[in-house]
């Protein structure tokens, strides 16, 4: 819009310069506004001296604070201008604790995983920072071969010290060694230092090239050079000599001249000598010479030197003393040593210049018997030195006047006082002076032990039976498990059931520690006889010796199986202790490697498998011994059971010797392995063998079957593999005779079957295996009811059941009973018997029987059926033995005799006659009249006393089978009579047995008897007194041994006829009675006897 002109347009004007006049003024103060707020602000900064609260993480300054925008003290506030500003409180009140709100986030879940987050990141940001090890830049110096100017040169610049050790060490000289390596530094006056680096060096080149041999020894060098140090020192003090005794017509200045009397040779002997004990000091304190090998040097010089060295060797063994005072075998020898010098010093004459030396050897002793004051236990010792060590002993050692000085050698005398009392004490009992008398409890106590031990039979209860009785005493009860253990499988006792008792006896221990401990909240007792069965182990003779490795086997197999013993903490703690010769690629054998080997594992696991596998064989092992063992012993017990597994069905064995004979890998194998067969392999297919066999051509070959197995399982001892086998077989009725030889197998273990004490699960399948044969059979078995009433013994049937067994029994009793009215004695004259000789009808002979009423005294041929007989079990047949001996013993020849005995033994191996009735009835009577009797009598029972002998041999030494008529004929008959011939090991029969050793020894030496009877009197006198079953009765019962031996002596005492022959007996008895309980081999003595010469003298 145009603006207007004229007078307006002047007042517009006036208006527009004042207009802009304020638009520049405006400017004007907007610039310099401007120009204020472009100045810095000001910052508080620290002083330059002042530290960082934290080297990272931004703290600020330590006590320096600087005002900071928007702080609450600059607000102008009404209150802060009227009161001015306080700062309020930090917590609510002042006895505010944060102690809850730091227990409650250390209860949480979490709060260790955050702390462990927080401490890792610490270490890693503590890594990241430290700086990294640069590679080592160091160097061996090498070797170099210098002429001899040079190396004089380079030795020179050893000894300068202003040549620089980095200049020499660029080459060591080579050449110098030994004795002249030391002369020459010694030459050159090498300092110390110096000498030691150099020797350093020169020893770090020597081993260089050894290292990387397979059988380096880091620490034979330090031994090596302790040898070479101390055999130049001993080169220095040989040179130390005395003048001998001078002979008749010589000058002794001629004759002698010691390298100390001159002074030239004086000052250079001990200027070497010096340099050597520096060099010596260095060595010893940065061991570059081997502590033991130079202290055994110093002992053995100090017994070997002359009196002249000693002053030299006694002041270097004050030295290093504090080195001996850690081991008892430096110190014994070294306080024998000294005392010896010590008397050879007063018995000289020189003795007056030797009195800085004999006091110093007193103050070794002293100290040496504060120190160790076993080092002086010592028989010999105090034997030769008890006067001279009792006088420095009491001496006394300090005589200051200062107070405290005297309160501390007061002190010292005492204890060395009481020191020497104890060390006379003890050398004195050693020396068996002085003793006290002591009753020795625990030798009866032992005794006692042991006999209780040996009582253990077939009828002992072990829940009842206390041995360890003091059970919180530790040393009582690591004495009585040591002589446990030892019992168990020491070959001077006898019997199978050893180990198994003594295992029961443990398991029973500790089952009673281990409540006790529950109950008193104690530590388990499992680490504790861990500990005492590994000692037996690592320490005991017997078990150390190799002829008792499979008893110890059988006894650890079992520990292990009852988890009484750790294997696999027995292997850690082997490895972890660095055990040498564990592995058969070690040459020095570890008594543990058999151990680790024959020990069987039960409930092995496979991890346990390998790494027994691998500490025998090691790491590399694929195919062991053990798994080629296992393939042919597989094999060979194929070959035996073919009833089991097929092939060609031979005649089985007729011994034990002959099926041993097809089994030689099984019979030498270890423990481990058979075991292992047994167990896991024959076991499980025996068990599923028996249910399949059900058909009656079958029972002939299970029957060979069991006995064979079980001969086999008996000589391997598995006798934990028999009972499940033999249980397995109780539970299938299969056949009568297979029954009868699963009662005769119970019955022959049965003192085992006590010491595992499995005898109420055996009565229990014993009850069900007699309901089973009653309700699908029909058959009562007569002898299974006796088995359950013999192991029974009123503690696991109850009332009910016993009494319907013993009603069973008096059933099956009644039923076979006679209804007639039968003779109660055999006739002693049967003509009919004459005519069966004739007669073509095989049932003659039970026709007669039945009409003569025969059958209740067992008479029944051997046509006939034996299970009546045995069934009976009946006094009737046991009355035939006496009536043959007494009715017609004249009138029988050895031909006769001969068919009566195959007729015994069928009853015996049967079951229709007792062992015991054969010997009662016929056997003991025949030797006891047979002694007594003489001229035309005693010749009328040569025949009698054949039969007797042969009998006698038959029934209770026979071990095979003849494979012919005459029993036992096979395994099954030979097993047959081991389980009857225990009944003449009890107490009653067996006093009988033993009294008729006697009776053996006067018929061995009746000149009237043929030379072939008296030849079978000692061979039956010897196998009976070495038969393993007869020592078991001898140690069980010793004093029935006593009283019968006892007993044959006082019977000669009224006959003057035969009192030579009882003399001879006598001395005899006594021979037997050596060979029972020491030597199973002959009996010297009787060889001297039976020539007419005396006894050796005892």
């Amino acid at each position: 819009m145009r603006r207007s002109s004229g007078p307006s347009s002047a007042g517009a004007g006036v208006n527009d310069s004042h207009l802009n006049l304020s638009l520049t003024s405006a400017h004007a103060m907007r610039e310099r506004k401007e120009d204020k707020l472009d100045l810095p602000v000001y910052e508080a900064h620290p002083p330059a001296w002042l530290p960082q609260a934290h080297g990272s993480a931004d703290l600020g300054y330590m006590g320096f604070y600087p005002p900071q925008p928007g702080q609450d003290e600059d607000i102008l506030s009404a209150k802060n201008m009227r009161e001015g500003f306080v700062l309020g409180e930090q917590v609510s009140a002042e006895n505010f604790s944060a102690q809850a709100m730091i227990n409650e986030n250390l209860h949480s879940s979490d709060t260790l995983s955050k702390l462990e987050e927080l401490m890792n990141e610490v270490f890693s940001r503590r890594a990241e920072r430290i700086p990294a090890i640069p590679p080592s830049t160091f160097r061996m110096q090498s070797r170099a071969t210098f002429n001899e100017n040079k190396r004089d040169s380079w030795f020179a610049d050893l000894a300068n010290p202003d040549v620089p050790l980095h200049k020499l060490g660029k080459y060591i000289p080579h050449g110098a060694k030994g004795h002249d390596l030391l002369d020459l530094l010694h030459s050159k006056n090498v300092a110390l230092p110096r000498a030691v680096w150099f020797l350093r060096v020169f020893g770090a080149n020597e081993t260089a090239g050894l290292r990387n041999k397979p059988h380096y020894d880091p620490g034979q060098y330090s031994i090596d050079w302790a040898n070479l140090v101390t055999s130049y020192m001993k080169k220095q003090l040989v040179d130390i000599a005395l003048p001998i005794a001078a002979r008749p017509g010589l000058n002794i200045k001629q004759t002698f001249k010691g390298v100390l009397s001159d002074p030239e040779t004086r000052e250079r002997w001990i200027s070497r000598f010096t340099y050597c004990l520096k060099l010596l000091r260095s060595f010893y304190r940065e061991g570059l010479v081997d502590h033991r090998t130079f202290l055994v040097w110093v002992v053995q010089q100090i017994s070997t030197c002359n009196l002249a060295q000693a002053g030299f060797v006694t002041r270097l063994a004050d030295e290093y003393l504090d080195g001996m005072f850690g081991s008892r075998a430096l110190a014994r020898p070294f306080a024998d040593a000294c005392l010896g010098k010590l008397s050879e010093i007063r018995a000289t004459s020189a003795q007056e210049y030797l009195v800085s030396t004999d006091g110093l050897i007193k103050s070794l002793l002293q100290r040496l018997c504060l120190a160790i004051p076993d080092a002086f236990v010592s028989p010999r010792m105090w034997a030769i030195h008890s006067n001279l060590l009792t006088n420095i002993l009491s001496e006394n050692t300090i005589g200051s006047n200062d107070q405290h000085i005297g309160q501390s050698g007061r002190d010292v005398q005492q204890m060395l006082l009481c020191h020497l009392a104890d060390i006379r004490r003890r050398n004195e009992a050693m020396l068996f002076r002085n003793l006290p008398i002591r009753v020795s409890a625990r030798l009866g106590s032992a005794v006692s032990d042991v006999k209780l031990l040996n009582s253990i039979s077939s009828t002992t209860n072990m829940d009842s039976m206390s041995f360890f009785v003091n059970d919180g005493d530790d040393v009582a009860f690591a004495e009585k498990l040591d002589m446990l253990l030892t019992w168990s499988v020491t070959p001077l006792q006898y019997g199978d059931h050893r180990p198994f008792a003594a295992v029961t006896l443990i398991r029973k221990w500790r089952e009673r520690a281990g409540d006790r401990a529950t109950r008193r909240d104690f530590t388990p007792p499992d680490e504790f006889l861990q500990d005492h069965l590994f000692e037996w182990l690592d320490s005991s003779e017997v078990s150390e010796n190799p002829d008792n490795i499979r008893a110890v086997a059988l006894l650890f197999g079992k520990l292990v199986k009852h988890e009484l013993f750790s294997y696999a903490k027995y292997i850690q703690r082997l490895i972890a202790r660095g055990e040498p010769g564990l592995s058969y690629t070690e040459d020095n054998a570890s008594r543990h490697r058999n151990f680790l080997r024959w020990i069987p594992l039960f409930q092995s696991d496979p991890a346990m498998v390998n790494q027994r596998k691998v500490t025998l064989y090691g790491v590399r092992a694929r195919e062991t011994e053990e798994d080629i063992n296992g393939r042919q012993i597989r094999k060979e017990i194929r070959a035996v059971l073919p009833d089991v597994f097929g092939g060609n069905t031979e005649s089985p064995a007729v011994s034990t010797t002959a099926l041993l004979a097809n089994c030689g890998t099984l019979v030498s194998a270890v423990r481990y392995e058979q075991v292992r067969i047994f167990r896991t392999w024959l076991l499980p297919i025996l068990q599923k063998h028996i249910p399949s066999q059900t058909s009656e051509a079958s029972q002939t070959g299970l029957l060979n079957t069991y006995c064979i197995s079980v001969e086999l399982m008996t000589h391997a001892k598995c006798f934990h593999s028999i009972l499940d086998f033999t249980l397995c077989v109780l539970e299938h009725p299969v056949a009568l005779a297979l029954l009868n030889a699963v009662v005769d197998t119970l019955r022959r273990f049965a003192t085992i079957w006590a010491c595992i004490n499995v005898k109420g699960h055996i009565i229990k399948a014993l009850d069900n295996a007699y309901h089973l044969w009653k309700t699908m059979k029909g058959i009562q078995s007569r002898t299974l009811l006796d088995l359950l009433i013999e192991f029974d013994q009123g503690h696991y049937l109850d009332s009910t059941s016993r009494e319907r067994v013993r009603a069973d029994i008096a059933s099956i009793t009644l039923a076979l009973q006679p209804i007639a009215s039968r003779p109660e004695s055999v006739p002693d004259v049967l003509p009919e018997i004459l005519v069966l000789a004739g007669d073509p009808n095989p049932d003659a002979p039970s026709i007669l029987a039945n009409a003569a009423g025969l059958v209740p005294f067992g008479m029944v041929p051997f046509s006939g059926t034996w299970t009546d007989i045995s069934q009976r079990g009946s006094t009737g047949s046991h009355a035939v033995v006496p009536w043959a001996r007494e009715k017609r013993s004249a009138a029988l020849n050895s031909e006769t005799w001969d068919v009566f005995s195959t007729l015994l033994l069928y009853l015996a191996v049967h079951g229709a006659l007792r062992t015991t009735t054969i010997l009662r009835g016929l056997i003991y009577p025949t030797w006891q009249q047979a002694a007594r009797l003489s001229g035309p009598q005693l010749v009328s029972m040569i025949n009698l006393l054949g039969a007797a002998n042969f009998l006698c041999q038959r029934l209770l030494l026979c071990e095979g089978g003849s494979g012919e008529d005459m029993p036992p004929t096979d395994i099954f008959d030979v097993q047959c009579l081991r389980t009857r011939r225990q009944a003449v090991y009890d107490d009653n029969d067996f006093s009988m047995l033993v009294a008729s050793i006697p009776l053996l020894i006067m018929l061995e030496h009746n000149d009237q008897l043929p030379g072939e009877l008296r030849q079978e009197s000692t061979m039956l006198c010897r196998r009976l007194c070495q038969d393993r079953d007869f020592r078991l009765g001898a140690h069980r019962n010793l004093s029935i041994i006593r009283d019968a031996f006892e007993g044959s002596l006082q019977t000669a005492e009224g006959n003057a006829e035969q009192f030579n022959q009882h003399i001879i007996g006598g001395c005899m008895t006594f021979c037997v009675i050596q060979m029972i309980f020491r030597s199973p081999t002959g009996l010297p003595s009787r060889q001297c006897l039976a020539h007419g010469k005396s006894p050796p003298q005892r």
